[in-house]
């Protein structure tokens, strides 16, 4: 407008107007130059750090269920991870201490084909174990890696209830994330060792998975003297499940990139077993083997991870990631592994990036939540979180099409509006030389508009050469303008 009509203009006007172009972002810099005679310079733009919140703190599972009463309470209203926790457990606990009576409370509760509901009447005796297992068939929440662990131990629960009921469980754990102390646990394998009972195969592994090393715990273990005992004692002195490096497999025969692990030495495996030598049960074998099995076996089967998969490695946020891909099951995951222990790696970077594309605002909102609780975590101690990493793996992502760009924008502008706009730069500074590479995919443009305004609101400085490459190859389609855009406001390449 300006241009067409500046000849026109004269006096108090163009003075008026020299000072409105002062205001200017250097975007506009060249025009305001050659129609005004202006230079418009790079106003210095206050660096403030962005606002994360405090790191969150380890929440304690409640106490076990007192009485039955309290139990079919919970049964009724059984949501999360740690509800199916304490229900599995309470329901050991008061079918060993006073069946009768647990019939009695759980009696008015209406019938219901929920694995849970089922596990009850197994506990009271009005029900076979053998009605569990086809329940499993229909509920995709009990397939793949980890569902296939979760139908395991309801599964063992169940026939220990029917034939050879044990005072409580083991594996139940000490904190909301599914982390077991390991002092607690040598605490109730000595129970179990004082009452002659033998821990379930599936509970027990499952016990390990929770504990990290402990050499204080491992030298009270060492006074144990069931097999299972000696097993935990060697566990807990050799460190636990060990982390292992993810290896990133690129688009190929699979519709997108995934990651891959080394299976844990067969040695470390085999201290999971109840006793040396015992084979390790199915579903554990397969999720802690090697990744090819694992595939090949859950191959076709469907399967929809929800919360209480991030319970099974508490301790193992890439492990954990690298078995969830490619889906990214229940919203809430990301954030759960955000809360977890252990490394972040590429798998764990590769599940922020599919799950900040999610179709549901539910599923991008718990992304930006984990986004910020692992910023968090990594300002207050290392943990291999990396922005940049993120980027690089979401540009790679969006050019598999497993991604979708106008969602993931839309996705780190809510992190930028949450209070932290410099870590969403950071994230897109690295995705735009993957995703700007040539051809350019559809969607690039709502993504060069994002960090055409995270640049303004960061003030970052110092050009990308892709975006520099776009904006000066020609052509009028909205990714080149923005491109011209960002390139103006960024200023020279490595400035």
């Amino acid at each position: 407008m300006i241009k067409r009509y500046v000849d026109l203009v004269e006096g108090g006007v163009v003075g008026e107007l020299r000072s409105a172009a002062l205001l200017l972002d250097p975007s506009h810099a060249a025009v305001a130059a050659e129609l005004l005679g202006v230079v418009v310079g790079v106003s210095a733009v206050e660096v403030v750090a962005d606002r994360l919140p405090e790191p969150p703190r380890p929440v304690p599972v409640p106490a076990p269920f007192g009485t039955p009463a309290e139990l079919a309470e919970e049964l009724a209203a059984a949501a999360g991870s740690t509800s199916f926790e304490r229900l599995l457990d309470g329901l050991t606990r008061h079918a060993w201490q006073d069946r009768d009576a647990l019939a009695a409370a759980l009696a008015p509760l209406p019938q219901s084909w929920e694995p849970l509901h089922v596990l009850a009447l197994v506990a009271t005796g009005t029900t076979p174990p053998e009605a569990l297992a086809p329940l499993f068939q229909y509920r995709y929440e009990y397939g793949g890696a980890f569902g296939s662990v979760l139908a395991a131990r309801l599964h063992e629960v169940a026939w220990r209830l029917a034939a050879d009921p044990v005072p409580f469980l083991l594996a139940t754990p000490s904190w909301c994330n599914g982390a077991l102390e390991a002092g607690e646990l040598v605490a109730r394998l000595a129970r179990y060792e004082e009452l002659g009972v033998r821990p379930g195969p599936v509970d027990f592994a499952q016990a390990l998975l929770r504990t990290a090393g402990d050499a204080r715990a491992a030298a009270d273990a060492g006074r144990l003297t069931s097999v299972a005992g000696r097993q935990l004692a060697a566990w807990l002195r050799e460190g636990g499940l060990p982390g292992r490096e993810s290896v990133v497999v690129p688009k190929g025969t699979e519709k997108y990139r995934y990651c891959e692990q080394p299976a844990p030495d067969a040695d470390r495996l085999g201290l999971l077993a109840v006793a040396a030598g015992e084979p390790l049960p199915e579903p554990l074998r397969l999720l802690l083997g090697p990744q090819p099995d694992l595939l090949e076996h859950y191959w076709g089967k469907g399967s929809l991870p929800d919360e209480r998969a991030a319970a099974v490695l508490p301790h193992h946020r890439e492990e954990t990631a690298v078995r969830l891909l490619p889906r990214c099951g229940d919203d809430r995951l990301p954030l759960l592994l955000a809360e977890n222990g252990g490394p972040c790696g590429p798998a764990v970077h590769q599940l922020l990036a599919l799950s900040g594309s999610a179709e549901d605002g539910r599923g991008r909102a718990a992304a930006v939540d984990a986004l910020l609780v692992l910023a968090a975590r990594e300002a207050e101690a290392p943990t291999g979180f990396d922005p940049a990493l993120l980027g690089r793996e979401a540009g790679a992502l969006v050019r598999d099409g497993a991604v979708k760009p106008n969602r993931l924008a839309r996705t780190l502008a809510d992190l930028a509006a949450a209070g932290a706009p410099r870590l969403a730069w950071t994230v897109l500074a690295a995705l735009l030389p993957v995703l700007l590479d040539a051809p350019v995919p559809r969607g690039a443009a709502e993504l060069l508009t994002a960090a055409v305004d995270l640049a303004r609101e960061t003030g970052a400085r110092g050009g990308i050469p892709a975006v520099t490459r776009l904006a000066t190859g020609g052509g009028r389609s909205k990714a080149v303008t923005e491109a011209r855009t960002l390139a103006a406001l960024l200023g020279p390449d490595g400035g």
